[in-house]
């Protein structure tokens, strides 16, 4: 019984670090119509440099660790979002433009994780918790779901209840213009994906605590974003939670009983057959 909660302690971890980076692709994707190629490379960044943090820094608590990531992604976010990606906010050519622009900044992390760190990265989780006698739950495991919970919580609020929420709902259905409640789409943007940035580097903050990767992950993490933000179809972060969550348990099912080197395909052969089922239905724009 311990070691069943124990996988679903880890199932709904995992859920909920795909859920963040999922939350921040869609926000973009939805309320911005753009693709943004390089949350996965961030969310890998952001996990090796704790990793290597907490190893050269091992007396930093882990809210003062947390705290650093949700800082370094904000401000990573905010500078390399300059005010020309958003001209022609509806324009095809610039949503290109912005794909291209995103995805050589993805390539540029990943050569400067391989110069940075050639080798795999390790958990950085220390201590556990005991929960009867047989199951050990990290503190990370645990941290992941509440912050998942929270900043999920905290998006819906805002896209149901704020004035600028409903805009960008709006919006994201093509019924209103953002000036309705005075924004400026360029500004918006840029302080979306400056949120969506810190975002991304607290959830990989997170996985550097749970999980090993390296540097040449970052399109699998990707990958696994965008296809959970895909069909969520809207801008419905319970929505996106479930799913991820969804896909949390499938994984860990699937490693269980196949074996660890289905671990990685799983995900993103599901996905792509729920988004063929639901091929043709009409996206949903409410709450």
């Amino acid at each position: 019984m311990g070691v069943d909660l124990q996988i679903l302690f880890q199932a709904l971890a995992m859920g909920s670090l795909w859920a963040m980076g999922a939350l921040a692709t869609d926000v973009i994707l939805r309320a911005m119509g753009r693709v943004h190629m390089a949350l996965g490379h961030s969310f890998v960044l952001s996990a090796l440099s704790l990793a290597w943090i907490e190893e050269k820094l091992s007396h930093l608590s882990v809210p003062i660790l947390l705290l650093m990531a949700l800082g370094a992604g904000a401000i990573l976010g905010y500078l390399s979002h300059p005010p020309f990606l958003w001209k022609g906010m509806r324009e095809e050519r610039s949503k290109e433009g912005f794909f291209l622009f995103t995805l050589g900044a993805a390539l540029i992390l990943e050569f400067l994780m391989e110069q940075l760190f050639p080798l795999p990265g390790v958990p950085v989780g220390k201590g556990s918790i005991e929960l009867k006698e047989e199951l050990l739950v990290s503190p990370w495991v645990l941290c992941a779901i509440v912050s998942s919970l929270a900043i999920f919580l905290c998006a819906w609020a805002f896209l149901r209840k704020a004035n600028m929420g409903i805009a960008i709902r709006a919006w994201d259905g093509g019924s209103e213009d953002l000036t309705m409640v005075g924004a400026n789409p360029a500004s918006l943007a840029r302080g979306i994906c400056t949120v969506s940035l810190a975002i991304v580097f607290l959830s990989g903050a997170l996985a550097g605590s749970i999980h090993s990767m390296n540097f040449h992950e970052g399109l699998l993490w990707m990958s696994c974003f965008l296809l959970i933000a895909v069909v969520s179809r809207g801008l419905r972060p319970m929505e996106v939670l479930a799913t991820a969550w969804a896909m949390g348990f499938g994984e860990a099912v699937v490693s269980q009983t196949m074996g660890p080197k289905w671990q990685t395909s799983f995900p993103p052969l599901v996905l792509l057959i729920l988004l063929g089922l639901t091929e043709g239905r009409k996206p949903r724009t409410s709450l």
